[in-house]
């Protein structure tokens, strides 16, 4: 018998990554912490672990924590920025080069994507 393979899908190209537009999966708006970024307090959810769901407080919450930049690509996974306007706003406020930008903007969102705190919607290919 033949192993099962998955059909690979096609990576996206760089100009679909670049139009492609974040956005927050929670609701929850982040506190501001006096220092120029914000704390981001979010409830937990039923989990599952080894097999079984584990039943969780109702209190139980996870923070995540942003500086001034993270709190500046958080507020703009709206949706309606596409990752190069971010990655050009980031540039901007950091004064360094779009490249420099561009691979410290692709590891957060990548991060908050693991997190699941955003979702990055990207046009369709024809």
């Amino acid at each position: 018998m033949w192993p099962l393979r998955r059909k690979k899908s096609a990576k996206p190209s760089r100009e679909q990554v670049l139009g492609a537009r974040p956005l927050r999966l929670v609701e929850e708006s982040p506190e501001p912490d006096g220092k120029g970024g914000a704390r981001l307090k979010i409830k937990l959810r039923q989990a599952k672990w080894a097999g079984m769901f584990v039943r969780l407080p109702d209190s139980s919450t996870k923070t995540f924590e942003f500086d001034e930049i993270g709190l500046l690509v958080w507020n703009n996974c709206d949706g309606k920025t596409t990752v190069k306007r971010l990655i050009e706003a980031v540039a901007s406020k950091c004064k360094v080069s779009l490249r420099e930008a561009e691979v410290s903007t692709f590891a957060f969102l990548q991060m908050l994507a693991k997190k699941n705190l955003v979702g990055i919607e990207m046009e369709k290919k024809d």
